[in-house]
């Protein structure tokens, strides 16, 4: 363990040793880790990147010796069901989310015994595992889409909640928060023409609404009047339905 430390630059681990397996966590000096919990089958830590923005996006990427799916392995006996679960049910406990991928499927093959190579360690040792490449992109802005906004009259409305059982019960092959993401990209459209053919064109009876406090806003503060007084309040009422 020491000299693999070593020879990877690595400064502080903890491991577990048990007959048929080894469990070892690793990470670079100015990492604040502390120890959870330990088991033949788990190693639980918590991390903090030193005085650095925790809420930054991170990703964890490697031969997690586990899979979600049956489907996610060609060859050999069925992966336990139980196993599957408690990696599922730990994807969904820390709030990940599983990144699409283009290439080859399978990025591991029980060829011969090997380490993970990363790009900095690729050609130190042969490995039975292709090395995964991730590329970031800078997410660009379109000025000339308008984005999706949910209105609160919507859900007064008889007719809104069948609009959305209809769209949200078609089956999706998908899982996790994929699955959610296409079920919320294929709900926008379909409430987008509800609402038009429902409500009309909304922005358009906003911005009448707003003109008319400000108007009503003006009259009241030149000189007040009861009734001037009860259609901004009703006006006020009927902007914050939207």
């Amino acid at each position: 363990m020491s000299r693999l430390q070593s020879r990877l630059n690595i400064a502080c681990s903890v491991s577990i040793e048990e007959v048929g397996g080894k469990l070892w966590v690793m990470w670079a000096a100015g990492m604040h880790v502390s120890l959870v919990d330990v088991s033949k089958q788990h190693i639980t830590v918590i991390m903090s990147d030193g005085d650095k923005n925790d809420e930054l996006p991170w990703i964890i990427v490697g031969d997690f010796n586990a899979i979600r799916y049956d489907s996610e392995r060609r060859g050999g006996n069925p992966r336990p069901v139980a196993v599957m679960d408690e990696f599922n049910e730990f994807i969904e406990f820390a709030g990940f989310m599983e990144l699409r991928f283009e290439g080859n499927q399978f990025s591991w093959c029980n060829g011969h015994e090997g380490l993970v190579d990363g790009l900095g360690w690729i050609g130190l040792w042969t490995s039975d595992h292709a090395p995964i490449l991730i590329q970031l992109e800078e997410v660009r802005s379109s000025y000339g889409f308008l984005a999706f906004k949910f209105h609160q009259m919507w859900v007064t409305h008889d007719s809104f909640l069948s609009c959305i059982a209809t769209t949200w019960e078609d089956d999706i092959v998908d899982y996790g928060m994929a699955r959610l993401a296409r079920k919320l990209k294929r709900l926008k459209p379909i409430l987008r023409v509800w609402n038009r053919e429902v409500f009309g064109n909304i922005q358009n009876q906003i911005g009448h609404l707003k003109e008319r406090l400000a108007m009503l806003e003006s009259k009241l503060q030149g000189e007040f009047n009861e009734e001037d007084e009860q259609d901004y309040l009703a006006a006020k009422a009927k902007l914050d339905e939207w």
